[in-house]
């Protein structure tokens, strides 16, 4: 039997509640408690936790007792928290950090039984002058389990109460061919072939930085997206082969001679000499589309045009999920597919443009 278990209780209220209990050897040793969560996703994560700490040979006492006394401070329970979401990679661990430096000023150095949610409002309308809803909803979302973690009950940062501001779906208007052409003609000539391979293949930013030349399968005419670089829930995620026109193909093999093509080296380099790549080609597409008089586009609206391009071809729905790896088809239809007409790039043009930026 393992050491640490996940019990089901409930509170007066008749809810339900996950305690994670150890014990540190055999029936000898006590049963000994490790927090109380409102969920088992939560629960699991600190069982997993406590787990690897007996398996280590160490006392998982240590690593909770920062927080173990109902003083500890709402930046001490953080710390817990973000030490125990082995669930996630270091990018989401990353993010939370980021959400942190909006939450730290305000609570960081507060007890999370003296927090009242009059306060959270308050917070919450300071984010929404200066954030979007979904990215105030976000860091809320952060907030509300590192109180979870503390054991707080009722949590006031789920208080009925709290209102957020209301987040406008976005209406994406992917670019036509022709804002597609003057955008490449705005970027610098070495740069342009990421943002073709993101035209035609309807991948996401953050996968094609990944790319290596390991990954190419010329003979297929292929590039394999690894489980790591891909989005979705760590454990969950699925390797996906990414197909390519031949003529695209021939020119990726045409940029690198075949010596310098090191099995871990990055199909595009420009981007990567900068602490933060995604937000570099943002920033270069941004002002592309400044220089040529078009609306700011971003690069996930490739994705879409590409998508609404092989819908518009009778590519069946789920073909294009997979496509694009999207395991959701009600999204790749209500999300990705518009009803404005595209047209496609002929091929001989972006030859041209591609040629002229490697030659």
């Amino acid at each position: 039997m393992s050491p640490v278990w996940i019990r089901m209780r409930r509170t007066s209220a008749g809810d339900r509640r996950y305690q994670v209990i150890y014990r540190r050897g055999g029936r000898a040793w006590p049963v000994e408690a490790a927090g109380t969560f409102r969920t088992q996703k939560e629960a699991r994560t600190r069982r997993d936790y406590v787990a690897g700490e007996i398996a280590a040979g160490r006392n998982p006492r240590d690593g909770l007792r920062a927080v173990d006394s109902p003083r500890g401070v709402l930046e001490d329970w953080f710390a817990l928290w973000l030490k125990t979401r082995i669930d996630v990679d270091e990018r989401t661990r990353e993010n939370y950090r980021v959400h942190w430096k909006r939450i730290g000023p305000r609570f960081g150095r507060r007890r999370p039984d003296e927090i009242e949610h009059g306060e959270i409002q308050e917070w919450i309308n300071e984010q929404a002058g200066e954030l979007t809803p979904a990215v105030v909803r976000d860091y809320l979302g952060t907030l509300r389990q590192v109180v979870d973690q503390s054991g707080v009950e009722p949590n006031p940062a789920r208080h009925p109460a709290l209102r957020l501001p209301t987040a406008e779906r976005r209406i994406h208007s992917p670019p036509s061919d022709k804002h597609v052409l003057a955008l490449l003609d705005q970027i610098q000539r070495d740069r342009r072939l990421l943002f073709v391979f993101l035209e035609q293949t309807g991948a996401r930013l953050g996968e094609s930085l990944s790319w290596t030349w390991g990954d190419v399968d010329s003979a297929n005419a292929r590039i394999l997206s690894r489980p790591e670089n891909v989005k979705g829930r760590r454990g969950h995620r699925r390797p996906r082969w990414v197909q390519l026109p031949v003529w695209l193909l021939d020119i990726l093999l045409d940029s690198c001679p075949p010596d310098d093509r090191g099995r871990h080296g990055p199909l595009f380099t420009w981007p990567l000499d900068v602490g933060h790549p995604r937000q570099k080609v943002e920033k270069v597409m941004a002002k592309a589309c400044v220089a040529a008089a078009i609306p700011h586009y971003h690069p996930h609206d490739f994705r879409h045009r590409r998508i609404t391009l092989w819908h518009g071809q009778s590519v069946p729905a789920r073909e294009i999920g997979e496509r694009v790896g999207q395991r959701q088809i009600s999204t790749t239809l209500d999300v990705y597919t518009h009803v404005m007409p595209l047209e496609e790039v002929p091929v001989a043009t972006y030859e041209r443009l591609l040629s002229t930026a490697l030659g």
